[in-house]
């Protein structure tokens, strides 16, 4: 048990090292003002309209199948959902790995979609920009859509109830 909690610790402080070593953060936003860091990982944003006929080579060269993915690290916290460019060392297990912000998505303002195989969507339903993000794996994928939903979910609950509070002591509706 001691092994799984000292494991936990250093997970933990291994993610918020993490987080303050993204680079070109808006000076207008705070990191530590987005709440707990729930999940963190790899990915890569997919540039491009991939064609999936056929699946071959040739076809897709024919039709200009114009696609390369960047790799990104995502840092999903209870109010946002952040895509930074991410960087490798090779040299040091993690820290000295570089990330470099990209984008962010307010919770109260996002969706998640499942997209084909490893791909998701994720999109800023005010602005409609959105970013297709291909997970490692398809249970990656997954759990980042289920985690995301969550997130969405949550924020949702707490707008309701607190728009529900607030109707209640309305001074101006009769008791």
């Amino acid at each position: 048990e001691c092994l799984f909690v000292s494991k936990e610790i250093s997970q933990y402080v291994n993610d918020i090292m993490a987080t303050g070593r993204i680079e070109n953060f808006p000076q207008t936003e705070d990191i530590n003002g987005q709440g707990n860091l729930l999940h963190r990982g790899f990915a890569e944003y997919r540039i491009g309209i991939q064609i999936p006929a056929f699946g071959s080579y040739f076809f897709g060269k024919i039709m200009n199948n114009d696609t390369h993915e960047i790799p990104v690290h995502m840092f999903l916290f209870e109010k946002s959902f952040i895509v930074c460019y991410y960087k490798k060392n090779a040299r040091e297990f993690e820290l000295a790995d570089e990330y470099r912000y990209w984008t962010m998505f307010q919770i109260k303002k996002m969706k998640v979609e499942n997209g084909e195989n490893r791909e998701f969507i994720v999109t800023d339903t005010e602005t409609e920009q959105s970013v297709t993000l291909v997970a490692n794996t398809v249970e990656e994928k997954d759990e980042w859509v289920k985690r995301i939903k969550k997130e969405v979910r949550n924020i949702d609950k707490l707008v309701k109830k607190l728009m529900m509070q607030a109707v209640s002591i309305d001074p101006e509706s009769p008791p």
